[in-house]
């Protein structure tokens, strides 16, 4: 089954290979339609690094649950 770091890894991808995609199919300009998608890729990034960091197992936030 698929954590949550690998569900974002591949939202990541497919953010990053729409904007291309869009770029290449659409009268969009093939340089705005790869920003568009690096940019809907860094808030998936973002909030992998910053709302949801990876904490280690011995980690008393984890156990508790506080983040």
């Amino acid at each position: 089954m698929a954590d949550y770091y690998d569900e974002l890894l591949g939202s990541i991808v497919v953010c990053l290979l729409g904007g291309v995609l869009a770029g290449l199919f659409t009268p969009v300009a093939f340089h705005f339609g790869v920003l568009l998608g690096a940019l809907t890729a860094m808030a998936f990034v973002c909030d992998a690094l910053f709302v949801h960091p990876p904490v280690p197992e011995t980690d008393p936030r984890r156990l508790t649950g506080i983040r």
